[in-house]
């Protein structure tokens, strides 16, 4: 896939078998099969960092998933955590739209508000799929028909599994941030 300068993707950062942590980031140019990429700050630094990577390891970012109004204990998500997302499970409940989890990549424990977790993905063959964990936990599933057209700023579910319902919103969006909009083809 190609990336038109200004555009938000994430960025691999890092990787275990199973974790792996996304940071956000704009493209600033494309040169042959690598892209210049400028990162978001961090909280500690707050500085941009401008970083040169092989496409391989850039990824638009994921569409706006709807329908988990609330998370559970040991429920698996993405949070974000000073400048990226990474894999988390999730402790407890604490109050309201505040839970403790813990990350899978660093054992780190947080306390963090629903604004800043989202559904697991990942982008396979120019397509999104959704963790498997996750799905299920809708209550408006629409079995067979989670399946959308990247190009319309969409994901699809892993077949044998299509139990969520799937809804993009702000279709139009161009950012990663949590608590604004994960959909930002």
């Amino acid at each position: 896939m190609r990336f038109k300068k200004g555009s938000r993707v994430e960025v691999l950062a890092s990787t275990t078998e199973l974790c792996v942590e996304w940071h956000c980031a704009r493209i600033i140019y494309r040169k042959g099969h690598t892209y210049s990429v400028q990162y978001d700050g961090s909280r500690m630094t707050n500085e941009a960092v401008v970083d040169r990577v092989c496409r391989k390891a850039i990824r638009p970012c994921p569409p706006l998933i709807k329908g988990i109004e609330r998370w559970e204990a040991n429920d698996v998500m993405e949070v974000y955590d000073d400048g990226s997302w990474t894999a988390a499970i999730v402790l407890k409940i604490t109050s309201g739209d505040f839970y403790l989890v813990r990350l899978l990549i660093s054992c780190k424990e947080l306390e963090v508000h629903r604004v800043n977790t989202r559904v697991c993905h990942s982008w396979q063959n120019g397509e999104w799929v959704i963790n498997p964990m996750v799905l299920g936990k809708s209550d408006n599933s629409e079995v067979g028909k989670s399946k959308w057209n990247l190009i319309s700023n969409s994901c699809k579910v892993i077949p044998e599994v299509q139990h969520v319902s799937m809804e993009t919103s702000q279709q139009g969006s161009n950012d990663c941030l949590p608590g604004l909009d994960a959909g930002c083809l």
